[in-house]
């Protein structure tokens, strides 16, 4: 009974395919399977070099007429290398548009997954909204980029062999940081060693419509502490500390430690700090961006000084991201 049951089921699934419905059984004339093409930046990802799976992929949300397909609600989107035709496609790969020619709206995120992501959601018109909460021990490199499509992408069955096209943004900001030694004044006299770096930041926020609103209070990151062997530092800057991923806008302070030695000797002369503040329009962080700071230290009179940050495009972290073509 419950067989026959199935099989009734089946056949009127088949055979009544409503505006609201993704065909997710066999396709009729061999309709090819609803198929992506992410970008991140501009980063095509055309195969892939890690194993998407298991690590970073893409959740995806369909809509048709504002309401949201009940089978391709937050689904997992993965390369596929092993078919006849490799891509990008929702896993399981069986899914295919209304046979009807009703366009399918879609949006993504990623990574799906990623454990700082909370309540995630996803309107039909203004995009995926969830909640990011980083604390102190997960704003380094390890820390995994967060990323959405910022516009809506369509397809239907009438181009049902032209991949979706998602073009993918960064949602969080990145700080690095250069540290150098000035060589007047009888710099050559002293060794000097960085030791300490603090990246005060709100560690909480809600992301919607596209912009985020802060939540919770300040959390401290070190790329550098002072448990850490550091190398002398040269006149030419060099990269110093991990890459810090932080909420766009929300860095508030960076504060460094130094610390000045006789030549080649273990006496300390002195212990010097300092630090930055961030609070104007100037120093807002957007996304996407990396933000390096070169610090110059002169020995001699113990001085710290901050550079204005070199702003650049957001620097990937080896298998953290989307792969690149």
């Amino acid at each position: 009974m419950k067989k026959n049951l199935f099989f009734a089921l089946a056949i009127a699934a088949m055979t009544s395919c409503s505006q609201n419905d993704v065909l997710t059984q066999a396709p009729e004339a061999g309709q090819a399977p609803i198929s992506f093409s992410p970008q991140l930046g501009n980063s095509v990802a055309t195969r892939a070099d890690v194993d998407l799976e298991n690590t970073v992929s893409l959740g995806v949300f369909a809509f048709s007429n504002n309401t949201a397909y009940d089978n391709i609600t937050d689904m997992r989107l993965r390369y596929v290398a092993d078919d006849d035709v490799p891509g990008w496609y929702l896993n399981p790969r069986d899914h295919y548009y209304p046979a009807d020619g009703s366009a399918v709206s879609f949006w993504a995120y990623g990574p799906k997954g990623n454990v700082h992501l909370k309540t995630i959601a996803c309107d039909p018109t203004a995009g995926p909204s969830f909640d990011l909460s980083l604390t102190s021990v997960d704003m380094g490199p390890t820390a995994v980029d967060v990323f959405v499509t910022k516009a809506v992408a369509t397809g239907k069955l009438a181009t049902a062999t032209t991949p979706v096209a998602f073009k993918l943004e960064h949602l969080l900001s990145q700080v690095k940081f250069k540290a150098k030694v000035d060589t007047k004044a009888n710099a050559e006299l002293y060794d000097v060693k960085l030791y300490d770096i603090s990246v005060i930041t709100k560690g909480t926020a809600s992301y919607s419509a596209g912009s985020w609103t802060p939540t919770g209070t300040d959390v401290t990151w070190k790329p550098v502490d002072q448990d850490d062997t550091q190398a002398v530092l040269t006149e030419n800057a060099a990269d110093f500390g991990e890459l810090v991923s932080v909420i766009p806008g929300q860095v508030t302070t960076i504060k460094v430690k130094a610390r000045i030695y006789k030549k080649n000797q273990s006496a300390l002369v002195v212990e010097q700090e300092a630090e930055i503040k961030l609070a104007s329009t100037a120093d807002y962080m957007a996304a996407g961006k990396t933000y390096t700071y070169t610090i110059t230290i002169t020995p001699s009179v113990g001085k710290i000084v901050f550079s204005a940050p070199q702003i650049t495009d957001w620097e990937a972290v080896t298998d953290k991201v989307i792969p690149k073509a």
